[in-house]
């Protein structure tokens, strides 16, 4: 399970980390940037300084995503860690991993697999805070299911719902980025088993706060852009964001 999944972040010490989930075993590591060649027959971390290692709740896959982003608050250039932990159907944000990192909480809820998808954004709903996503792929008999958390709190501001049960091939890609000339965040969902075919939905807005949790359907919410896939291809299992063609948008 080492390298399941990685990142790179910046946190309240300033300085860049790569983090590495190893899921199997329950933990993560965070080794300081820039890395410099071990000593021979030495782990990686041992030649560039102290490797930090964060242990999870046995049994929890805790390090099998990962998600770093900027400063929740906007108010530092040095963000958090949001891990999450399957096994146990939960996620942890952690607001300082390097020096404390029992601060934060656990996101929890009760579909199968929370905590498989996790995804920390800047502000998208002009609150002040960032985004954080946690969310279940589905499974036979279970819709997949993204919950959004905004501001200090583990009360989930939108329950995103989807319509596909086939088992691995629910949701496996959610991705933000700043698409379009508008320049304005958009959230990507891939669902590769979507009408057996596939298909990738683009969320262009997000609903205000309403003082409780809005549910909103990943396939038929309104201002959402659907791109299907050719029959049978599984379209969307893997999703990425960019400026391919250098004309400055994404």
């Amino acid at each position: 399970g080492l390298g399941v999944s990685a990142t790179v972040g910046s946190f309240l010490n300033a300085k860049e980390h790569l983090v590495i989930g190893a899921p199997g075993i329950d933990t993560i590591g965070l080794v300081p940037l820039p890395l410099k060649e071990p000593p021979e027959g030495k782990p990686i971390g041992v030649g560039s300084g102290p490797m930090l290692v964060i242990e999870g709740p046995s049994g929890s896959r805790f390090g099998h995503a990962l998600s770093t982003g900027p400063d929740f608050e906007d108010t530092t250039p040095y963000g958090e860690l949001l891990v999450g932990f399957p096994g146990h159907d939960s996620a942890a944000w952690l607001v300082d991993p390097i020096e404390d990192a029992s601060a934060g909480w656990d996101l929890v809820d009760d579909a199968p697999g929370f905590g498989t998808l996790v995804l920390e954004v800047p502000d998208m709903n002009d609150d002040g805070y960032g985004e954080l996503f946690v969310g279940s792929p589905g499974s036979t008999g279970q819709s997949p299911v993204v919950l959004l958390f905004s501001g200090w709190t583990d009360e989930a501001d939108i329950r995103f719902e989807s319509t596909t049960q086939n088992g691995s091939e629910g949701l496996t890609a959610l991705v933000a980025g700043r698409l379009g000339r508008d320049d304005a965040q958009h959230l990507v969902f891939g669902v590769p088993g979507y009408q057996g075919n596939g298909a990738v939905f683009v969320h262009a807005e997000l609903p205000s706060d309403a003082g409780s949790t809005i549910v909103r359907p990943i396939e038929t919410a309104p201002d959402t852009r659907v791109v299907n896939g050719p029959p049978e291809s599984s379209f969307g299992r893997a999703v990425a964001v960019g400026d391919i063609d250098g004309d400055g948008t994404q």
